[in-house]
């Protein structure tokens, strides 16, 4: 595990790097759109779903935007459009 992140708190329990970061900020956004209880709600439906930590839309979702970031962090993008996007077209 790169982090953990919970609401607005990220552990790292190594090394921190940019990518790590923004990969973990992009939980936070989704922590911040979504609140605890719908988050966690997706989570938890997505784990059952596929059985797989790194398959549950919220995770495959901080993927893509963390190698959207990777491929060019001089460019910016909006997180939380992203994030508010998926949750209105029910992609979690």
């Amino acid at each position: 595990m790169a982090s953990l992140t919970f609401e607005d708190v990220i552990v790292f329990p190594s090394e921190i790097t940019n990518r790590r970061l923004f990969h973990a900020l992009v939980h936070a956004v989704q922590f911040s759109v979504l609140h605890f209880e719908r988050y966690t709600e997706l989570f938890f439906r997505g784990f059952l779903r596929t059985r797989s930590h790194v398959s549950v839309p919220l995770e495959t979702h901080a993927f893509s935007l963390e190698s959207k970031f990777a491929e060019n962090p001089d460019v910016p993008f909006s997180v939380e459009e992203m994030v508010r996007l998926w949750a209105n077209q029910g992609r979690y």
